[in-house]
């Protein structure tokens, strides 16, 4: 579930703020961050995630960069550079565990598990314009003939959006090779541009640019 925030006065710089919900964990919100970060850097934009999982920050090691620290300066923190051009810069609550299996204490409001329904009511109540919907791991791509089965249930995002009254933004398989770029922390839109996710992927990166340029209703 993709949502689109309004520019704030402290983040001028900042021209499009997105965030990426679901109703639980598990569903691919840090593969879909990165690989979404990903397409729009090879669309000359410059990208900045801020990866808040507490269960589970896998972002920095998605990009490779999760032996990086961060540093304070006189305006805050200072995010990682994920390339030397510094179009992704990345603050992840990993950066700030001494060991990757450290545990979060967090305090503050409990983090309750929800559904998309529930995310999407969330949106409304709060003014945040809803981009659209992405169904994640649908369909399993076979490596060896390129045949996708449907091994969960397919077709629930669509049809959510519709009853939603949001944007469907597309549906993204499980491909080995994506899996492999992110535990690699591999360029997967650069390296494997032959992938069954690839089109899925920079569909769904398409229709978020053109979201944006769009005024809120």
């Amino acid at each position: 579930l993709f949502s689109f925030l309004p520019e704030r006065s402290n983040l001028a710089g900042v021209r499009h703020i997105l965030l990426v919900l679901s109703g639980k964990g598990g569903v691919g919100k840090s593969t879909i961050s990165t690989e979404l970060a990903l397409s729009l850097r090879h669309s000359g934009k410059k990208v900045g995630i801020l990866d808040v999982d507490l269960c589970g920050p896998s972002i920095p090691r998605m990009f490779r960069v999760q032996d990086n620290d961060v540093h304070q300066c006189d305006s805050g923190w200072v995010p990682v550079f994920v390339d030397q051009d510094k179009s992704i810069s990345l603050m992840s609550i990993g950066f700030l565990l001494e060991k990757p299996d450290d545990a979060v204490v967090w305090r503050g409001p409990k983090k309750n598990g929800n559904n998309v329904r529930r995310e999407l009511t969330f949106c409304k109540k709060t003014g945040l314009r809803v981009l659209g919907i992405v169904e994640n791991m649908s369909g399993f791509v076979c490596p060896h003939c390129s045949e996708c089965t449907n091994i969960f249930s397919k077709g629930g995002g669509e049809e959510l959006a519709k009853h939603a009254g949001v944007p469907f933004l597309g549906c993204v398989p499980l491909d080995p090779q994506l899996s492999q770029s992110l535990e690699e922390g591999r360029d997967f839109i650069r390296e494997f541009p032959k992938s069954a996710a690839f089109p899925a992927l920079a569909h769904i990166a398409q229709q978020i640019l053109d979201g944006t340029s769009q005024p809120s209703s």
